[in-house]
């Protein structure tokens, strides 16, 4: 297993030695970029907390040196944007290659029925036999087959000679030319197997893309479920771990204040409860984090099958694919579900079941076929000057009739072609029901998430309305340590929340994609 950061880097230097050192430039990477640093109001507003907390420069520098130690967390850290996530999956996932070779397949498929049913065929045998010096017989005869979508044609050439030759098989010294055609009267004008064949190959076709289809956005539905399942994790965090800082500083001011007697004892232990709440999360979510990301790997794939690793200094960015004001319409929506690629494939599905009843009700039908050919001398023999009299007399003519009595065999194969049918019908009223269920179901989460995110980003500018005023008054003495870490935690757990509700925003607008049976991306 690679590291994809080892292997983006390799993929970055193949591209370089490919390109012309003439026209060499800087681009931006859109695939893998750098985080810049935190914003510095954050810096401050940390210095300002403990200026007013502690009152000593000295202690404030080494503590502040200590806690913004932890802020180089982001600036070497390689972020693995969604776009170059989608991009490998596509090219890369063994899931997505084999749903490609689907509609190889099926063209393979149709390449070989159309070969078996109409290639023209050269055909030739020859026999003979001797038997103490005597030449009972020799047989050679040379066939070339047309078939047509009614029929055939076909030419050759019959030479046979010998003591004890069939009668019926006497011919010229020099052999016999024919040319002729062969065509049904009843079954087989209609439809027959190899025309009904080649109907069914051009349908599975048109199932495998279907098919194809379904297969990759189930792939691509799982890999976006567990790009957002990593974003979230990571960005809580990241939340917690800002909290674990700024309680592991307050922990430690609290513990000086106590020490020159501006505190009480107690105090100090309500601080090291939070302390010790904050790391006891930043622990948890550290390990969750890491758990996803090993499972999003799973989805990522390099050239020539090569699995990758993404490494535990990559990051999910902070941009996302889409935006939250352009979903469709319900409507709309349910429109598209028509086209979904289940209800494609169930319904070529039926149209290859229509072609085979229609060939079996053809099989009804009695078989009689009408065989007439040309007979001539091969070209540059003592005939050649009456050939055209040949043409005119010259001639082998044949019928054939068949048909069975009871029609068993063909009724039964009918009747459960209608059944197959029936079964086909029901299967596509389930599945339009369970598609139209499911594009409602995700719309309206869709809808309810977008007007929660609005709620739950008010909440959170309240909550941090509410820990900056209650530090102004911890700080004057009108309030507590207890409050402040009350309003503190209210703040890191609606950040928390509106991350999560972000993260499941994007989940459900790809859900409902994918159940309209569009790509689950954009």
């Amino acid at each position: 297993m690679v590291s994809l950061r080892v292997y983006m880097r390799s993929q970055e230097k193949v591209i370089k030695k490919r390109r012309k050192p003439k026209r060499l430039r800087r681009v931006s990477k859109n695939e893998c970029e750098t985080k810049k640093p935190e914003k510095m109001h954050i810096k401050a507003f940390i210095y300002a907390t403990l200026t007013l907390l502690i009152g000593s420069p000295g202690l404030l520098r080494a503590q502040i040196s200590e806690a913004l130690a932890l802020d180089t967390y982001n600036k070497t850290r390689t972020v693995l944007t969604f776009t170059y996530f989608y991009k490998q999956i596509l090219e890369n996932h063994p899931i997505v290659k084999q749903a490609n070779l689907m509609n190889d397949a099926a063209r393979q498929k149709l390449r070989e029925t159309r070969g078996a049913g109409f290639d023209p065929k050269l055909k030739s045998d020859f026999s003979r036999k001797e038997f103490k010096t005597t030449d009972y017989f020799n047989i050679w005869k040379t066939t070339l087959s047309l078939p047509l979508p009614i029929g055939k044609v076909e030419a050759g050439y019959e030479r046979m000679n010998g003591v004890f030759l069939n009668p019926e098989n006497t011919l010229p010294n020099n052999g016999l030319g024919f040319v002729g055609i062969s065509i049904p009267l009843a079954r087989g004008i209609v439809t027959n197997v190899r025309r009904a064949t080649l109907r069914q190959a051009k349908n599975m076709i048109e199932m495998a893309k279907a098919d194809r289809q379904e297969l990759v956005n189930e792939v691509i539905l799982q890999a976006v479920t567990a790009y957002w399942d990593w974003y979230l994790t990571h960005r809580q965090y990241l939340l917690v771990r800002e909290g674990y800082k700024l309680a592991d500083l307050r922990f430690r001011a609290v513990k000086q204040r106590v020490g020159i007697g501006e505190l009480a004892g107690i105090d100090s232990v309500k601080a090291k409860i939070t302390w010790q709440k904050r790391k006891y999360e930043l622990q948890d979510l550290q390990v969750k984090a890491e758990n996803t990301r090993i499972q999003l790997s799973n989805f990522l794939w390099g050239d020539n099958n090569l699995p990758l690793e993404i490494s535990g200094n990559m990051i999910p960015a902070d941009q996302v694919p889409y935006s939250m004001d352009q979903t469709p319409t319900l409507g709309k929506l349910l429109d598209l579900a028509q086209t979904h690629p289940a209800l494609i494939s169930l319904g070529f599905e039926q149209k290859n079941l229509r072609v085979e009843e229609r060939l079996q009700r053809d099989q009804m039908k009695p078989k009689m076929d009408l065989k007439y050919q040309i007979l001539t001398n091969p070209v540059g023999t003592a005939q050649d000057k009456a050939i055209p009299v040949a043409f005119q007399e010259n001639y082998k003519v044949g019928f054939s009739f068949e048909f069975p009595l009871f029609l068993r065999k063909a009724s039964g194969k009918t009747q459960q072609i209608r059944i197959k049918q029936s079964q086909t019908e029901l299967k596509i009223a389930n599945k339009q029901r369970e598609i139209r269920n499911k594009v409602v179901t995700y719309f309206n989460q869709l809808n309810n998430t977008r007007e929660l995110i609005t709620i739950q980003r008010d909440m959170v500018t309240n909550y941090e309305i509410l820990r900056r005023g209650e530090l102004r008054k911890f700080n004057i003495g009108e309030s507590t340590l207890f409050l402040v870490n009350t309003r503190e935690n209210q703040l890191i757990e609606s950040r928390m929340k509106l991350a999560k509700l972000e993260a499941k925003y994007h989940q459900y607008y790809a859900k409902l994609r994918w159940a309209t049976g569009q790509s689950p991306v954009e």
